[in-house]
């Protein structure tokens, strides 16, 4: 008997599978999302907008601002796929069970893989404050968004992707857990565990949430080897990655990337975008953001030191960071005698392909590959702040 393969739509599993992802995308679902119509293969660069920045002028002054630097480009670096044998017994059963037991399970994969990603993007965060009280935390994390002018005020925008430690003890916090400190909302928490929305953000728990680990350094009083002032770079504004030097006569060990410090003169700080070996007294350090000023030979550098094995929770505004993903081609459905599929959702951005082709070899199996293209980065880490728990 022919194999029956009608239960084997790549076009009903694409776009079963694509409906689980985005289903289960936690980090990625809250993120600034662009993507390429065109179908791409890993390394490919496309463009997508960004969000604009202005700034007010004169209301005697009538040139426009440019808006060029409204778009960056995003390097789809990741090829990621779910791949399984299903068998003849499986048909038999109908295409509801193989719903249930591999697609499902299969764009849950998938979203998992771009999540845990995702969660790492805090080494491109250069605030850090520590949890030392757990809802105070987040009022602070607040000040630290305030004062750098994070539009608290969209709060469909403001999210906060918080670790298992840090969810434990929100769950047992009276503002948040019991009628006397959060009312109604308390009472269902109770019920059903969703810490759901507090100060303004939209809280999240994830089980992807990274830990940091820092290597201490013996530096007795780092400064700057030589003057440095802010790169050109129109394209990426305060995306821009920097280099200089640090230096001190006892200088030794390693800086990680995700360290973070501050130069004096001015408040803002930067993180590492490389892990940078002290040689010679010295560091030439990779970082960003954009610097915000001009500094001078000799002014000192403050590391932070305090981050050795801690969860990095991150409150952030939608902008901070882009998900950027295209879709695979399908010419191959024409070359290797299955069926294979690329649907695209227009307005989420994310893409799925399907491919599905039976191989005699395998004990009459059927193979059935779920695979996505995509790529990410900071577009402004001015816009979040890592909250800190051991």
């Amino acid at each position: 008997m022919a194999n029956f393969l009608d239960p084997y739509d790549p076009i009903f599993y694409a776009q079963e599978a694509l409906r689980h992802m985005e289903n289960n995308l936690g980090f990625a679902g809250r993120l600034h999302r662009g993507f390429d119509k065109a179908p791409q293969q890993r390394g490919s660069k496309i463009q997508v907008s960004r969000p604009s920045v202005f700034t007010t002028q004169a209301g005697t002054d009538a040139t426009p601002q440019d808006l060029a630097t409204s778009s960056i480009w995003i390097t789809l670096s990741n090829h990621r796929k779910v791949e399984f044998l299903v068998s003849d017994v499986d048909v038999s059963h109908g295409g509801q069970s193989i719903i249930d037991d591999h697609i499902r399970p299969a764009g849950y994969a998938l979203a998992n893989y771009v999540d845990a990603q995702l969660a790492g993007l805090y080494t491109s965060v250069p605030w850090v404050l520590d949890a030392t009280g757990v809802a105070a935390n987040m009022t602070a994390a607040r000040k630290v968004l305030r004062d750098n002018g994070v539009p608290l005020g969209e709060k469909d925008r403001m999210h906060f992707i918080i670790g298992s430690s840090y969810e434990e003890k929100l769950l047992n916090v009276t503002a948040f857990a019991q009628h006397q400190g959060a009312g109604l909302e308390g009472q269902e928490l109770q019920r059903e565990g969703d810490l759901a929305r507090k100060y303004g953000f939209n809280i999240f728990p994830d089980q992807n949430v990274a830990t940091h680990a820092t290597v201490a350094i013996t530096a007795a009083s780092p400064t700057l080897k030589a003057n440095i002032a802010p790169s050109v770079a129109p394209e990426d504004d305060v995306n821009a990655v920097e280099t200089f030097i640090i230096e001190d006569t006892t200088m030794t060990g390693t800086l990680k990337k995700g360290d973070t410090f501050v130069i004096a003169g001015n408040a803002q700080r930067y993180v590492i975008q490389a892990d940078v070996v002290c040689a010679s007294n010295e560091a030439t350090v990779t970082v960003l953001p954009r610097l915000a000023t001009s500094y001078s030979l000799g002014d000192a550098v403050t590391f932070d030191q305090t981050d050795n094995a801690k969860t990095q929770n991150i409150a952030f505004h939608r902008n901070f960071a882009c998900l950027a993903m295209a879709p695979l081609s399908d010419i191959g459905a024409s070359l290797f005698g299955g069926r294979m599929v690329t649907i695209v959702d227009p307005n989420s951005g994310l893409a799925i392909r399907s491919s599905i082709w039976y191989d005699p070899l395998v004990g009459g199996n059927t193979k059935v590959r779920l695979d996505i293209l995509f790529g990410f980065r900071v577009l402004d880490g001015n816009l979040a702040v890592r909250s800190r728990l051991a």
